[in-house]
């Protein structure tokens, strides 16, 4: 699922090259990374994500219906590009 893939990707647990590259995630993968997460769809189909990650780390993702992730992770600002390859 991409939203699990994202979430890897952003918090720093899948190292990220510069070309595009496959990212599976496992529900126990996550759970190992993520303390809490808030998942919410806004009438423009943009998918928010905020929560805390196990390190205490407060983060806040927007991930838009073309694949661009935007946001935070602690004091760090992330952007990317995702596509679901399923």
């Amino acid at each position: 699922m991409i939203v699990s893939a994202v979430l890897a990707v952003a918090l720093n647990a899948v190292p990220i090259k510069h070309e595009p590259q496959t990212v599976t995630v496992s529900g126990q993968e996550i759970s190992r990374l993520v303390r809490d997460v808030r998942r919410t769809v806004d009438r423009r189909g943009t998918t928010h994500l905020t929560g805390h990650d196990k390190r205490d780390r407060a983060f806040d993702l927007t991930i838009d219906k073309a694949g661009h992730v935007e946001g935070s992770v602690g004091i760090w600002d992330v952007a990317f590009q995702a596509v679901d390859a399923g």
